[in-house]
């Protein structure tokens, strides 16, 4: 942890594999982390902030229907 005063900040990678009921394949995940604390009136430290951010890409949608599978009006 790093900081200065009454703030500091932690900062790192994760990496993490997790299924999900129905899914076959377990998934892989990792990214980047930043979390930022404040000391309390106690003198002990508290989580104000977090953020979490994927390096895996984005999945691409679903393709539209094709026309012939279109219910008709």
């Amino acid at each position: 942890m790093f900081g200065y005063g009454d703030l500091a900040y932690s900062r790192g990678t994760y990496s993490m594999t997790f299924t999900i009921p129905g899914v076959p394949t377990p998934i892989d995940e990792q990214g980047k982390f930043l979390q930022i604390y404040r000391t309390q009136s106690d003198g002990s430290w508290k989580m104000t902030r977090e953020i979490y951010n994927s390096d895996l890409p984005i999945p691409s949608p679903a393709p539209p229907p094709s026309p012939d599978r279109q219910q008709r009006r």
